[in-house]
């Protein structure tokens, strides 16, 4: 039974991997397309081969469901609640995808409300899609480094230099107090590692005390981030390497971008792609139709749920919709594991 399932597990795993392609290729087709006649097509073949990953995706959850160790369900049962709906998120990745592989460079992306919005899923789904070409069997292959830097630790100095301390850690190098001496060092480390064809994943969690400092976004952008897109630009250009980064608030600390004092001269979105700015992913509540897409895509790995009928599942989504304050997803989690498991 066990070597029956690893071998759908393998062929599903396969085939995923297939789809994967044929939609990135799609994808570039769409980027060059000049007309409305010419995209159409396309488009309409990149929904055929969304919804048969959808399936696949479906078809490999019910192969780690029947794995006997409860501790792989749990993982696999995580990994499932990711495919809920990030799709606006997605999108934007997938945009960015084609121009870093186009001439290899640098995206920032900014997530905040993570904790409510579960964004660690938004950013793990975001980055199979920029690293899909990296991917095999699900995981990232080949010159890929990923460094996870949490800031919720009690900071000795809530300043720039404490930031740059931290992060120089991560990349072993040692503390010190002059901060411009060591945010260069640290860009020719960044820069060094791109120099040889790696793909570098780097995401600071919890950075909400910092952010609430008034001057603490102008100084990273202007400071730090700049500098160093100047630093690695050549290189990355010159190996097709990727630098992504992830800065991510657990609250939400700056106004939404309707509101007049949004910092909107830092930001930019994914039709005005600029690697010197920020790109906001965004984090929405999920809807009675996203819950029960989910419940209808993934019920085979759950006996309490594979006989209930179509009307039975739409029932289910809009309560839990609403016992989940109108879909905030850390809730709708909870209200899914309290069903399912």
């Amino acid at each position: 039974m066990a070597e029956r399932n690893g071998r759908r597990r393998e062929f599903y795993s396969r085939r995923l991997a297939e789809l994967e392609a044929k939609l990135a290729a799609v994808e570039d087709d769409l980027e060059s397309a000049s007309t409305a006649s010419a995209r159409l097509p396309l488009e309409k073949k990149a929904d055929q081969l969304l919804s048969e990953i959808d399936h696949v995706e479906a078809k490999l959850a019910e192969c780690d469901a029947a794995a006997a160790e409860p501790g792989v369900r749990d993982r696999h049962f995580e990994k499932a609640l990711q495919k809920v709906d990030f799709n606006q998120a997605k999108e934007i990745a997938a945009l960015v995808r084609q121009k870093l592989n186009q001439n290899g460079g640098a995206v920032l992306f900014f997530l905040q409300r993570t904790r409510m919005q579960m964004g660690h899923f938004c950013v793990a789904e975001v980055l199979n899609v920029l690293l899909v070409d990296q991917m095999i069997d699900g995981q990232v292959v080949g010159a890929y480094r990923k460094y996870s830097i949490d800031l919720s630790s009690a900071i000795s100095q809530l300043n720039e230099t404490e930031f740059l301390i931290r992060l120089g850690s991560y990349l072993n190098l040692e503390p010190q107090n002059d901060a411009e001496a060591l945010s260069q060092l640290i860009r020719e480390t960044i820069r060094d590692s791109i120099d040889s064809g790696t793909t570098i994943f780097l995401e600071i969690k919890s950075l909400d005390d910092l952010l609430e400092r008034g001057d603490f976004l102008a100084w990273f952008i202007d400071d730090f981030w700049k500098p160093l897109i100047d630093a690695i630009a050549a290189v990355s250009q010159e190996f097709k390497s990727k630098f992504i980064v992830a800065l991510i608030a657990d609250s939400q600390i700056l106004p939404d971008c309707s509101a007049p004092d949004y910092p909107a001269a830092y930001f930019c979105d994914e039709m005005a792609f600029d690697c010197y700015k920020l790109m906001s992913l965004p984090l929405p509540n999920w809807s009675v139709d996203d819950i029960q897409d989910w419940l209808m895509r993934f019920r085979p790995l759950f006996p309490t749920l594979q006989l209930h009928t179509k009307d039975d599942l739409k029932r289910l989504a809009k309560r839990i919709h609403r016992m989940s304050g109108d879909g905030i997803p850390q809730s709708v989690c909870a209200n899914l594991q309290e069903l399912c498991q």
